[in-house]
Order: structure tokens, then sequence, then C-alpha cells
């Protein structure tokens, strides 16, 4: 890796209007300057593309159509086409309603230039409800797993990688399949269960905004939809291993889980 290797930040937006002055000035701040940022909008009803024109720095890319009926699909989507005109050493991903720490960038580069062989990283949230309200997660501790537990990592604006790993990531896991399981969970599988290189950076680097509506909301633990998505996600994972020629554990996990989907039906 150079010295000052340029990094692509791959910005995906769903009427985020409220948040993108925030986001992208989050960017534009980063301590370490050579970076480019690419911002994706999947046809916002709202005023996203005009906030997010006013910032000159930013490459926009305006989806006009949704390509798929489900928004984790028209993500990946969206950053499939950001990566194509991104030319950064170093990926970070982000959620439109998210934003960095000042110094994140740099030590995501330097993550990188002390691990040469390491080409993904988790960085640890601050929860963010609101400026009174913010809660910093514990870092990472237990790797994600096959069929005993739930997957743990980190979410999407928590990921960074080398280029040729997200190059590799999207064409592993960009199958429309599995409409429930976004992206994170899709590069997390790749990056412990096929590339064995699931690192994880105990900074709390990122502001993970949690608002009604947003994704994790939508799953309150141990709600119905909550073990729904669980199944999804052990389904996923089942086919997903398959399909990389990689064994599939049946634990307790798996077993419960299975069981709770007959009796919500």
């Amino acid at each position: 890796m150079k010295n000052n290797p340029l990094v692509s930040i791959l910005i995906t937006n769903y009427n985020g209007e409220k948040f993108i002055k925030r986001c992208l000035n989050s960017c534009i701040n980063q301590t370490f300057k050579n970076k480019e940022i690419i911002f994706v909008d999947d046809v916002s009803d709202d005023s996203s593309i005009y906030q997010a024109s006013k910032f000159k720095k930013v490459v926009l890319i305006k989806n006009k159509k949704k390509k798929y009926n489900y928004g984790s699909f028209n993500q990946i989507h969206g950053l499939e086409k950001a990566f194509k005109v991104s030319k950064g050493e170093v990926i970070c991903l982000l959620d439109s309603d998210d934003f960095f720490k000042k110094n994140k960038i740099s030590k995501i580069v330097n993550f990188f230039k002390k691990n040469k062989k390491k080409n993904f990283v988790n960085d640890n949230p601050i929860i963010y409800y609101n400026k009174s309200k913010q809660i910093l997660r514990l870092p990472l501790k237990r790797k994600i797993e096959s069929g005993s537990i739930w997957p743990r990592f980190n979410q999407t604006s928590c990921m960074s990688m080398r280029r040729r790993f997200f190059k590799q990531a999207l064409k592993s896991t960009s199958f429309k399949k599995f409409n429930n399981i976004w992206i994170d969970f899709r590069i997390a599988t790749f990056a412990y269960f096929v590339k064995k290189d699931f690192n994880i950076l105990n900074n709390n680097l990122t502001y993970y905004f949690q608002r009604p509506g947003n994704i994790s909301s939508k799953f309150n633990k141990l709600s119905k939809n909550w073990w729904l998505r669980r199944n999804e996600a052990h389904m996923y994972m089942k086919f997903y291993l398959k399909k990389e020629n990689l064994k599939f554990k049946h634990g307790l996990d798996y077993i419960i889980t299975k069981s709770l989907k007959f009796f919500y039906k």
C-alpha cells in the first residue's frame, strides 16, 4: 500500500434529506485528505438529490428508476455502480443517515498499513439517537459462526476493506436471493467463512443513527419479524456456504430458529 493511498467512500441513500449534510460534511472534514466521495441515490422522492448536489467535491450518481423491488438488492446495485467509478485502494462504506468521526479514515488506513495481509476490518459504532442520547457499542469479541449463534458484526457504515477484497465480495455475494439479507451480512459472511479474514478494530469511529423506520428498528429483538429474519439469515448461510463448497453446521440456534418459524406461521 502507498504511504498516502486514495480512499473511496461509497455512500448509498434513499430519502435521507435530513441527514445528508451531516453525513457528507463528516467525509469532507476527515483528517485524512486523499479521498473521493461517491454518493448514490436510489430514486428518492424527497430533496436528497438537491442536498447532495450542494457538495461540489462529491461524485453524485442518480438512479432514474428502481431496478429491484427490495431495498437490499437496490443497495447492492447502488454499491456496484459506485464501485465502478471509484478509484480508491481502500473502500469505506457509509449509509447516508450515519456519519464518521474526523479521524476514522486515518485510523482505517493505518490499520491496513500495519496489517499488510489483512483485507477487511470492522470498526465499532456509536449508536446515535439524538445529540443527548448516544451509546458506545462495546467492542466485538466474538466472531461470526455458522449455525450455532447469530452472526456478530457491525453495520455497513463500520465496514472498510481493500479494493480487491470488495470486488471479490460483490462478485461472490450479490446474487438476488434472500431479500432481507443486506450487504453488511453478506460481506461479513464472505470475510469470515470464505476469506477467513474477518478483523475488528476496537475503536468507536462511526456514528450509527438509530431512527424510526430504518432497518434495525423494524426487527425488535425476539419479535416475530426478528425470528423470521433470523431464519432467513440461517437459510442464506446454508445456501451461500453450499455455493462456496463449505460446510454448514446445524447447531442448537439453527434448530430453535427453524422450530419457531413454524410457530410464527
